[in-house]
């Protein structure tokens, strides 16, 4: 998709810079996704006091994390407005979610002893 027929998807905000509205896209099914409804995004645990309202303006009632707890315990917990429902999803294996998972259980791989 061009930038000519596929306007600025990019939401602007200070802590997580890598939202955008997945609107406009077919699916497998041929059916659009509608714009303003669907978003994908990184690093809600740093959103500032304007994002998090930037985020109510747009309409954000749910946030499905895929992070694993491991994850989760690295980066912090998402910042939300209260009454936002939160989905964990959490998707494992491959990148680096087992090493995050370790060192979240506080557990040495090598002897299976925890970690103090």
């Amino acid at each position: 998709m061009t930038a000519y027929w596929a306007p600025s998807r990019h939401v602007a905000l200070d802590g997580a810079v890598n939202v955008r509205d997945i609107g406009g896209y077919r699916s497998s099914y041929g059916l659009q996704v509608t714009r303003g409804r669907l978003f994908r995004g990184d690093a809600l645990s740093q959103l500032t006091g304007p994002d998090v309202e930037r985020l109510d303006r747009l309409g954000l009632r749910t946030v499905i994390d895929f992070r694993t707890p491991g994850e989760i315990l690295l980066a912090g917990a998402d910042r939300l407005l209260f009454g936002v429902e939160f989905v964990s999803l959490p998707v494992g294996g491959g990148d680096l979610g087992s090493i995050y998972e370790l060192i979240a259980s506080g557990e040495n791989s090598a002897t299976g002893a925890r970690l103090r």
